[in-house]
């Protein structure tokens, strides 16, 4: 089974309770529908993903992300 960047972050974000991950393969309406309502009335997840949002933002953000990863290239040389 082939990962990609979205299917570890998905696997993660559902890991931490902040989210449910879908399967882009099997998806319709319904389902996106039916998750996006389980996800929108069910409190645990907005509490659970504002908790990663601000761990996130503690650990510099983006902003810190982009410079580790230009640091990364440099010391690579990629």
């Amino acid at each position: 089974m082939e990962l990609n960047v979205y299917t570890i972050v998905a696997n993660q974000i559902e890991k931490l309770g902040a989210g449910l991950q879908l399967n882009r393969l099997n998806l319709d309406a319904s389902t996106l529908r039916n998750t996006t309502e389980q996800v929108l009335s069910n409190a645990s997840f907005k509490d659970k993903s504002s908790l990663v949002g601000k761990s996130l933002r503690e650990a510099g953000g983006y902003k810190k992300a982009v410079e580790v990863i230009l640091k990364f290239k440099e010391t690579t040389c990629i």
